[in-house]
């Protein structure tokens, strides 16, 4: 088998050797394969985890539990829910949220909540606000087919969103921190790098 290298690749098998740690080019290869190996199976193992976690929300969701969202939790604004009651019972409608997501967003808001009230109720109303944009606009995410076909991401600032568009609106899976997914930004990261 040969392989190409580009040069600074073919630099760095060369420091490698040379610093006495490798007898040769094919033994840094060899390691650097098994690296990628071992890699390629957290990035696995951290995928299927990611999946068990969603799946809990649309199990959830499938067997009758979830519930249309309410945004007048604590986090609400009394002020906003009474300028537009007509126009938020609409919206309502719209999308389902799984005991899973609504766990989730419990869990946020208290840790967010420990540094900054405000700033939790604050981060709470604006996730409402993409779950609403996501349910007038329900194929913006990018798509999950791997979980659920047709199932959806969305990334808000550091979570992530797992939906499902329905003829309605959206249900709303889980809320989950981005780094439970870091596998998959890496992989996003380095596609990107080969363009």
């Amino acid at each position: 088998m040969n392989v190409s290298l580009t040069p600074e690749l073919e630099t760095l098998v060369n420091e490698k050797v040379k610093s006495g740690n490798y007898n040769s080019a094919s033994e840094v290869v060899r390691e650097a394969l098994r690296l990628l190996k071992e890699q390629d199976e957290l990035k696995r193992i951290r995928r299927e985890e990611l999946r068990r976690e969603v799946m809990k929300g649309v199990d959830e969701i499938r067997s009758g539990q979830g519930t249309v969202y309410d945004r007048r939790k604590r986090w609400e604004k009394p002020s906003s829910i009474a300028e537009k009651p007509g126009k938020l019972e609409s919206k309502m409608a719209k999308f389902t949220t799984a005991p899973a997501a609504e766990a989730d967003l419990d869990e946020i808001w208290d840790y967010i909540s420990e540094a900054n009230e405000p700033a939790a109720d604050k981060f709470m109303r604006d996730l409402a606000g993409k779950f609403q944009l996501l349910a007038d606009n329900r194929e913006i995410g990018k798509r999950q087919d791997d979980f659920i076909v047709e199932m959806r991401m969305f990334p808000f600032k550091k979570y992530h969103i797992y939906y499902f568009p329905t003829a309605d609106g959206v249900e709303i899976y889980r809320v989950l921190h981005g780094a439970r997914d870091a596998a998959g930004e890496f992989e996003d990261f380095f596609e990107g790098l080969k363009e």
